[in-house]
């Protein structure tokens, strides 16, 4: 078996089937490390990861695999800009997911 087989058969077997968005569920997030360290996302990955759904603040993250300690993505990202956003669209009806101009 790969390693992609493997990392596969392990996240499904503890996903939660929370769905993020139409496309993705996941039930947490674990980046690692080249030196195999649990680390917290980088910046771009923890954007990315706020602009999938207005609920995307809530994604649990491991920090310490030892303590398994976690936390939330809106508390590596506070003050999010935005949050705004998805307020307006809520706000006006609009489906944030739509592609602009269709």
């Amino acid at each position: 078996m790969d390693i992609w087989n493997e990392l596969y058969n392990a996240a499904v077997k503890v996903q939660n089937n929370r769905a993020i968005s139409p496309f993705i569920e996941a039930g947490g997030v674990v980046a690692v490390m080249p030196d195999g360290r649990v680390a917290s996302p980088c910046g771009a990955c923890r954007e990315y990861m706020m602009q999938l759904d207005k609920d995307s603040g809530e994604i649990e993250i491991l920090l310490d695999l030892e303590t398994r300690k976690t936390i939330r993505l809106k508390e590596l990202i506070p003050d999010w800009w935005g949050a705004e956003r998805f307020a307006e669209c809520e706000a006006k009806g609009e489906n944030h997911e739509r592609i602009p101009g269709k």
